[in-house]
């Protein structure tokens, strides 16, 4: 998707955009996509910080003018595009995955971690053996890549088995 000459409302300190708030009404700042919200004018969305203040303190909103840029359509999207390929994978241990015995393609999907003088980093082994990491602080992005990889694989198997049941 396209977002041309709109703002945003960016926070600053987690580097995220506000896309809206959770179930419990605070704001749920994401990576940038079509589920961010826009506005036409500076005005608008200074209104709507003051809105996203009211609500709580510890976010930094400020506005954010965005002349022309693509951006993924999701969420899920928009964090996957930020993960790169490892180069080299010596060193990345695999510390997760969602799997039983006997589900072969899916065992492959693992949250892999690689500790580097004390600090962790986090990636994903996809099941083309390869891993993929947003580097230094991208855990959250990795993990959320990881559980979405996980969702799509079993959303069909439960639907179906759900599906089977009702005929």
């Amino acid at each position: 998707m396209l977002i041309k000459d709109k703002w945003v409302v960016f926070e600053t300190r987690t580097k995220l955009y506000y896309a809206g708030n959770d179930k419990s009404g605070f704001p749920a700042p994401r990576s940038l996509s079509a589920e961010t919200r826009q506005y036409k004018t500076r005005r608008a969305a200074m209104c709507a910080i003051d809105r996203i203040s009211d609500i709580t303190e510890y976010y930094s909103f400020r506005p954010e003018y965005i002349e022309n840029k693509e951006v993924p359509e999701s969420e899920i999207e928009a964090i996957s595009a930020e993960l790169a390929e490892v180069s080299d994978p010596s060193g990345w241990k695999e510390v997760y995955a969602f799997a039983v015995p006997g589900t072969e393609n899916f065992s492959k999907i693992r949250l892999c971690m690689n500790n580097a003088n004390g600090v962790e980093m986090f990636g994903v082994k996809k099941e083309d053996g390869k891993i993929y990491s947003a580097g230094f602080g991208g855990g959250e992005k990795a993990l959320r890549v990881f559980c979405e990889y996980c969702f799509d694989f079993l959303l069909p198997r439960v639907t179906r088995q759900e599906m089977e049941r009702i005929k």
